[in-house]
């Protein structure tokens, strides 16, 4: 696993009501000088939201930041002009300084994966829904997994209440969970989407995770990681991978269970057995 930098382009229009969409995305490697952009180019849903806003102008300046970058990172890797850079905001900074604009880089941020391609693709998928739709994408990031799939099962069993926060300290970096369960060994019940759009950005989130398992067999204790899943509705092909794939990673150090709708009943009504005999 190897720690990136990155940052968010946001438009906020109005500082009142805080209502913004995320833009863009750049990742920066300071340990290779690697930058990846990826910016949107279309503006979707943006009129609804700012009907007064310009799409026009405001793709126009996002383009001019992109192109800005994508000399900036040409320019890193020919070493032409910087010294050592160490922060990600001396790099946006200079494609967008800091002002009162609506156009804005957020905080810089830290993130562990194994690629920095594989991380932008992911950040983007995540974070940048400007394109999107609620009748293009059911679930438009892993948290709505679980609020809108497998809460209720946790719910009716009274197993949610159970089910903290919890941190695992590995060789290379605190790994977090919000959902976690003890006894004996730390249980982890992570939702995750995979039914995204491009075979390619799923692929790069199995990866991302196979990444993850990998980071968890470096503790000290051994974990149970139950991934509470959507799988790709549309290709059965792709969502076997996912399925494969990560369940190959299972070892003794970090048994890996791939949880899908059609399972979950069955799952949480033996961890309803388990639960109560650790109690």
């Amino acid at each position: 696993m190897k720690s990136f930098q990155y940052q968010i382009l946001r438009f906020l229009p109005d500082r009142v009501s805080e209502e913004f969409l995320n833009m863009g995305i750049v990742v920066f490697d300071a340990n290779t000088d690697e930058l990846v952009v990826e910016f949107v180019e279309k503006t979707g849903r943006l009129t609804q939201i700012f009907p007064e806003t310009s799409a026009r102008n405001l793709l126009k300046a996002v383009k001019h930041i992109d192109g800005r970058l994508r000399t900036i990172a040409s320019q890193i890797k020919k070493e032409i002009q910087f010294d050592k850079l160490n922060e990600i905001s001396q790099i946006t900074t200079k494609a967008l300084p800091i002002d009162d604009s609506a156009l804005f880089f957020t905080k810089p941020q830290n993130i562990l994966d194994v690629d920095i391609n594989a991380v932008s693709t992911y950040l983007f998928d995540r974070l940048i829904s400007i394109n999107l739709s609620e009748s293009e994408k059911e679930f438009r990031n892993d948290k709505e997994v679980w609020s809108k799939v497998y809460k209720r099962y946790f719910d009716n069993l009274n197993l949610s209440k159970h089910l903290v926060p919890a941190k695992i300290n590995t060789k290379f970096n605190p790994v977090e969970f919000e959902h976690s369960w003890r006894n004996g060994h730390l249980n982890f019940f992570e939702p995750v989407n995979f039914d995204l759009e491009k075979a390619e950005s799923i692929k790069n989130k199995v990866f991302r995770w196979s990444g993850q398992i990998d980071e968890l067999k470096t503790a000290k204790e051994h974990t149970h990681l139950y991934l509470l899943s959507i799988l790709p509705k549309n290709d059965i092909k792709i969502g076997n991978f996912v399925k494969e794939f990560l369940s190959a990673k299972s070892t003794d150090e970090v048994k890996v269970e791939i949880i899908t709708p059609e399972n979950v009943d069955e799952v949480t009504k033996e961890l309803k057995i388990e639960f109560e005999s650790h109690l």
